[in-house]
């Protein structure tokens, strides 16, 4: 027999087997009659080129060609679950068209929702990778992505069918293919939470971590069943409709390394179990395969949404003839669309929370993070605020929730899953600047994190850094309210880190300090944004000339007791490239004989910066003043200039004063497009710079401030933002900068 007569009879008695375990019941509320068969819809995998779906419904629908079922895998699984529910085609292309697709395959909450504890990681120690660590190894995530976006998107997507349990209720019934990647059996999912279901069928293997159902892990289904036709029939279709978006796959001349080849691999596993779907195919069935490999859309290439969808419309109109065949005339078109289009949004009140909380963590401490109220109406926009705000916490794998209905009452079960790799960790990260000239520095670190060391959500952390600023930096931070919102941190630290002497422009010497510190703050969270913090630092040091500077000693040693507070906002949208918010800190310092210091001062010092943006346009506003207020300031705390963006031009650290000024402000255009899960997006501008140091016994006047122009190109890489600058300074000094980190 030939193969293709073997796949056929496998094919066939695989549909009578799950016709025999799945009834459609749903369909008896389809109006068919005898002269009009029941038609299944098939949509297939492809990632974005998914998106061309929603091009074929427009056309069936302006064909007046009814849909009785639909069955989907991956992205067909999201289009064909959102069309199942009730959405119109328009509504599905406003909905992928205007989607951030960016935002949507990003699992990090906004900044705006972190805790003030993750945003306080964003400054100082450089951090680009991170590894959970067991006992005897390192762990990885599940998924490059945990979904928790793509997740929220598609469960206030069906709010409004949340209660609906068995997909056989919908509007028109609809089944989403998975895997267990455990067994490799294939899933035909018809019953339980409809979000869930569509998420599982795009749980990409390895990129998009796999969904628990039911005590299996479920993944993709495209890896087995992409295009699902024999799932259809088996629900009870008489004429498929299979639209397929898989491509051609990659030319001999694009496989070019280890990635190419795994994804041409992929592709020709799936190109199988497709062929043998399409080899089911009956006469009466229709084949849509729009081309996408022509105008050349990838699977990531979200951002085309709206080219996908002209090219799904083509490839239904090629068909045009054959569709008409299942057409119906106005009346019973009008009853199809009467039973499929969802009605207005129903008023939803939250009447109970329930909080399934898998972590050690107290539930005060999650439920302080939900803004949602019992007894008022839910609010969608509150309410996947309240899951971004939980997901901020930074300890969970997984926040979701659902909307349940029980004895006429409504509610939200919420789900706080903790991450597998956690929760200790091992953070690894690199910063650089170097001029090309005489100063470069740079600093690798590794940090070892421990969180949730008691149930409050205490945590430790070890930082280790080497470089050109080695130090050693230990912290315990234990909140002592339920909330977390007020804390105590001891801290100890040991430092060595280079001080150049320059005196008119020219540099005359250098000390080596070396200073150890001990310190212990209280500190007042206030929301996400705000924090207060009293404390006290004691410590000690020596300065040691590697170059001996005129009239100042060969070695210094000194002792430190500081008495601080400290106030900081933080609104910024990105620490390395802000495009919206501000950032404020606000810093006094008291140094006292009675307080165990050498030296009696004080000290005010402030920074800012904000950022708003237009579009593509990015424009950043910053300053930063510090004074001695009173006391003689030693060497070891001198405020300092010099470096990219902090006064570009001089030499890093080329200027030291008791006094400073520094302002600067950025111009930044976006000058490529996002991709998801994929492209480097580029900015080019410039910035204006203005400042200075004074010594105490100097004049101090605006006019003294000395100006600087930069060329700055930005590119946003997975390692951290890379800066490439040209710099101007007064009196002829100029630098080209390398930088990767925070300039801004």
């Amino acid at each position: 027999m030939p193969r293709r007569s073997h796949h056929a009879l496998l094919s066939a008695l695989l549909a009578g087997a799950l016709g025999l375990l799945s009834a459609a019941p749903g369909l008896a509320a389809a109006e068919t009659t005898p002269d009009r068969p029941v038609v299944g819809l098939v949509l297939g995998g492809g990632g974005a080129k998914g998106i061309a779906h929603v091009g074929v419904l427009q056309v069936l629908e302006e064909l007046q060609v009814p849909v009785d079922l639909v069955v989907g895998t991956s992205m067909g699984a999201i289009v064909g679950g959102l069309y199942a529910q009730g959405l119109s085609p328009r509504e599905l292309q406003n909905l992928v068209v205007d989607m951030d697709w960016q935002d949507a395959f990003r699992d990090d909450p906004a900044r705006r929702f972190r805790s003030l504890r993750r945003k306080a990681e964003d400054w100082g120690f450089p951090r680009q990778v991170t590894l959970g660590v067991s006992r005897d190894a390192l762990l990885l995530p599940p998924g490059l992505l945990q979904g928790q976006r793509l997740t929220a998107i598609l469960r206030e997507l069906s709010l409004d069918s949340a209660h609906i349990t068995d997909f056989d209720r919908l509007p028109l019934p609809f089944r989403a293919t998975a895997v267990d990647i455990q067994s490799g059996e294939v899933l035909a999912l018809g019953s339980g939470d409809l979000a869930l279901a569509m998420r599982a069928s795009m749980s990409i293997p390895g990129a998009i971590a796999p969904v628990k159902w039911e005590g299996r892990l479920l993944v993709d289904g495209g890896i087995a069943n992409n295009l699902p036709v024999d799932l259809a029939r088996a629900m009870g279709a008489e004429v498929v409709i299979a639209v397929d978006v898989g491509g051609d796959g990659l030319e001999v001349s694009e496989l070019t390394g280890p990635f190419s080849v795994m994804e041409q691999t992929s592709h020709l596993m799936i190109r199988q179990n497709v062929a043998q779907q399409i080899a089911t195919l009956k006469p009466t069935d229709l084949y849509v395969r729009p081309d996408l490999t022509g105008i050349r859309i990838g699977t990531a290439d979200f951002d085309r949404a709206e080219e996908a969808i002209v090219a799904g419309a083509l490839a239904a109109r090629s068909e045009r003839q054959r569709l008409l065949e299942l057409a119906v005339d106005d009346a019973a078109w009008e009853r199809h669309l009467a039973r499929q289009r969802r009605g207005e949004p129903a008023v939803r009140r939250v009447d109970f929370i329930r909080l399934d909380n898998q972590s050690r963590l107290r539930d005060e401490l999650l439920l302080s993070r939900i803004h949602s109220e019992p007894g008022e109406p839910l609010d969608p926009e509150t309410l996947n605020a309240d899951m971004e705000r939980l997901y901020g916490l930074g300890y969970f794998e997984r926040v979701d929730y659902r909307y349940v209905e029980e004895d006429g009452r409504g509610g939200l079960e919420v789900t706080a899953v903790p991450r597998s790799w956690g929760p200790r960790y091992l953070r690894f990260g690199l910063a650089l600047e170097d001029d090309f000239d005489s100063s470069s520095n740079y600093r690798a670190g590794v940090s070892y994190l421990l969180t949730e060391v008691n149930r409050l959500g205490a945590e430790f952390q070890a930082d280790l850094e080497v470089g050109s600023e080695p130090g050693l930096h230990l912290g315990y931070w234990q909140p002592f309210r339920r909330d977390a919102r007020a804390y105590v941190t001891p801290w100890a630290e040991l430092r060595r880190q280079d001080r150049n002497i320059f005196d008119a422009g020219d540099q005359v010497g250098r000390y080596r300090i070396t200073r150890y510190e001990l310190g212990l703050a209280v500190g007042r969270e206030f929301g996400n944004i705000t924090d207060l913090r009293l404390g006290y630092q004691f410590g000690g040091g020596r300065a040691r000339a590697r170059i001996q500077p005129p009239d100042l000693p060969r070695h210094d040693s000194f002792t430190t007791g500081i008495a601080f507070i400290e106030l900081t906002l933080d609104r910024l949208d990105n620490p390395l490239l802000p495009r919206s918010g501000g950032y404020l800190s606000l810093r006094y310092d008291y140094s006292d004989e009675a307080l165990g210091a050498d030296d009696d001062f004080q000290r005010v010092s402030v920074q800012l910066l904000g950022a708003v943006s237009q579009e593509r346009n990015t424009w950043l506003a910053g300053a930063r003043l510090g004074s001695f207020t009173s006391g003689e300031a030693p060497i070891h705390e001198l405020y300092t200039l010099g470096g990219f963006m902090n006064l570009s031009g001089f030499q890093r650290d080329a200027l030291t004063g008791t006094h400073l000024a520094h302002t600067r402000l950025a111009y930044l255009r976006q000058i490529t497009g996002y991709r998801t899960l994929g492209g480097l997006p580029v900015f080019l501008g410039g910035a204006l710079e203005a400042g200075n140091v004074w010594d105490d016994e100097e004049p101090r006047s605006l006019d003294d401030l000395i100006p600087a122009a930069s060329l700055i190109g930005v590119i946003l890489t997975p390692i951290g933002a890379l800066h490439l600058g040209v710099s101007q300074a007064e009196a002829g000094r100029h630098a080209g900068y390398l930088s990767l980190g925070q300039v801004f």
